[in-house]
């Protein structure tokens, strides 16, 4: 079986009333991406926040770069941006070239979600949806992010929450907008009832999609309760992990740090007999330039 790769989403929108140990300032963040490294990630995903307000900047190259350049002094380490679908394109992933192009940053990934989806949670007890809305990715969009990514020379990872979603993955790949391996995060909710249950049937449906000859490092992004189960699911079976407070601000209940819920499933990989790939091996498996 392959190293496993750990993402840590190191902070996503998640306020310091939520987890008092996620990382806001570009300080933060760099200290925390090293812990996290060292505790066996490899990739560090993570939102530009106001570091006095704390408030999302989602596409601000210069709180990116600030956090990015205080990474490489620190580690080694694959880091990539958000993006915000409230730009139209080419804002939208402005930031992406800025940061590509500097030398000092470096970027090698960068991602976009695939597809639409109407993702609001489900009350249980209230029997009612808390928002209405729906997720939108244009496929032009998501053309035109694929253009640049492959111009930029940078590795795209790409979000699918509904089964649909790997389809049109393959059909861009048919495109030959996206090389193999391809890099795909299969995504699960608790609370919203979109794509396939957070289950074990729900994770082995979309392994069972993959088509015999496309070459896929999957990893498994799921909020809720369910992460843990899922998570060690995936380790077992080949994928990799997506985890950090940017995803679960509580984990089985508890305000961990992000080094420590990479380090829970580092030492569930040692117990399956898996080994964890730092930086270097990651780039590798992903089909990635050494840095």
């Amino acid at each position: 079986m392959d190293l496993l790769i750990i993402e840590a989403a190191i902070n996503e929108n998640v306020r310091k009333e939520e987890n008092e140990n996620v990382p806001l300032t570009p300080e933060e963040i760099a200290r925390d991406a090293e812990e996290c490294i060292s505790a066996g990630a490899s990739i560090i995903h993570f939102h530009a926040r106001d570091p006095k307000t704390g408030e999302p900047r989602y596409t601000d190259a210069s709180l990116y770069a600030e956090a990015m350049r205080l990474i490489r002094k620190r580690c080694d380490a694959i880091f990539y941006p958000t993006y915000s679908t409230q730009f139209p394109m080419p804002q939208r992933h402005a930031h992406v070239e800025a940061l590509a192009t500097d030398k000092a940053v470096r970027l090698e990934m960068a991602t976009t979600d695939i597809g639409s989806v109407n993702m609001s949670p489900f009350d249980a007890k209230a029997k009612t949806f808390k928002r209405d809305g729906v997720y939108t990715n244009l496929h032009g969009d998501t053309i035109a992010f694929l253009e640049l990514a492959n111009r930029l020379g940078v590795k795209p990872t790409l979000g699918a929450r509904e089964p649909g979603h790997l389809r049109h993955i393959l059909a861009y790949r048919e495109m030959s907008l996206l090389k193999d391996p391809l890099v795909v995060k299969f995504m699960f909710y608790d609370d919203a009832p979109c794509g396939l249950p957070p289950t074990a049937s729900g994770l082995k449906g979309w392994i069972s999609s993959i088509p015999k000859g496309v070459e896929v490092v999957w990893s498994v992004q799921a909020y809720g309760r369910s992460h843990a189960m899922l998570q060690g699911l995936a380790i077992a079976q080949g994928g990799h992990v997506r985890t950090g407070i940017g995803d679960n601000p509580r984990l089985d209940g508890k305000k961990m740090t992000n080094a420590q819920q990479v380090e829970l499933f580092a030492k569930v990989a040692k117990r399956l007999g898996r080994k964890v790939a730092g930086p270097k091996e990651a780039r590798r498996l992903m089909g990635m330039k050494p840095a």
